[in-house]
């Protein structure tokens, strides 16, 4: 299986970059098996703990739902081909419960525990 790795990234430079190039299936290749794997930490609290904008301030959903996932469901990645990695089976706890409040993830999306830091 392919992995992919989602970045939060906002820099313009990356959005563009990312838009320009077509996925391998637009432009008659093969189908890919892939992967979706989301680093993440904390991002199970409410949207108005963790963003900085003030149209946020008021919003109660779960970072990981209102943002991250949004993301993925708008643009048709099917469920059960994401997995969420966090550093210890507390965060993943956290996790699971988030993903339980959302039927499109509730138990197809994976919540996988790794290592603290992105790099090991």
């Amino acid at each position: 299986a392919t992995l992919c790795m989602l970045s939060t990234r906002t820099d313009t430079d990356a959005q563009v970059a990312m838009t320009k190039i077509p996925a391998p299936h637009q432009v008659g290749g093969p189908p890919v098996d892939y992967r979706v794997v989301v680093p993440t930490r904390g991002r199970w609290r409410p949207v108005r703990e963790i963003s900085a904008f003030r149209r946020d301030r008021d919003d109660s959903r779960p970072f990981v739902l209102a943002r991250t996932l949004s993301l993925l469901r708008r643009h048709g990645i099917p469920a059960e081909r994401v997995e969420l990695w966090t550093s210890d089976e507390q965060e993943a706890a956290h996790y699971r419960e988030v993903l339980e409040q959302d039927s499109y993830w509730n138990g197809l999306a994976s919540v996988r525990v790794g290592q603290p830091g992105i790099r090991q």
